[in-house]
């Protein structure tokens, strides 16, 4: 389903990454673990499309597409000024279906009561855990047939991690 070919990126002379190839099959669980500063942020920037690679290719499906891959980044990357509901809003732009789209809302608010009773509020007044949970549901609200997650424990709690 995804494969990556020869995939280097430099920055400023520096290389990032470094001829890194990998084929990942349907269904399977896969963790890229590695140091801070190993190149694992800019490999899932290549992935879907947010940087390009200096050498390498990289598909998914046998396309070289990005469509049904979402990214979880790194430090729950939400918009702060929006609320909880808006967040989601955004995240299920793609959805035309409203029969859908509020199925999907209400999924998001029964795995994750707390979001349900922060709708109205600020993103960017929510705990580092908080956000990081919105992060994930907006991600899933896509359904992704890849989903990529940078750093996806950061500030949640261990009880909520298991």
């Amino acid at each position: 389903m995804l494969r990556i070919l020869n995939i280097s990126k430099s920055f400023d002379g520096i290389r990032a990454v470094n001829d890194f190839s990998f084929e990942w099959k349907a269904h399977k669980i896969v963790g890229l673990i590695g140091p801070n500063g190993a190149g694992k942020t800019s490999l899932f920037n290549i992935i879907i499309r947010f940087l390009s690679a200096d050498l390498g290719q990289c598909f998914f499906k046998n396309k070289n597409v990005k469509q049904g891959i979402s990214l979880i980044p790194q430090g729950s990357q939400v918009f702060g000024e929006m609320t909880v509901m808006e967040n989601l809003e955004v995240a299920s732009f793609i959805l035309k279906d409203k029969k859908i789209k509020k199925k999907r809302f209400e999924e998001a608010f029964y795995r994750f009561l707390l979001l349900k009773e922060r709708r109205k509020q600020s993103a960017g007044k929510l705990s580092g855990g908080e956000q990081q949970m919105l992060a994930l549901r907006m991600a899933l609200l896509q359904r992704p047939r890849l989903l990529l997650m940078d750093e996806p424990s950061l500030c949640l709690s261990p009880m909520f991690v298991k």
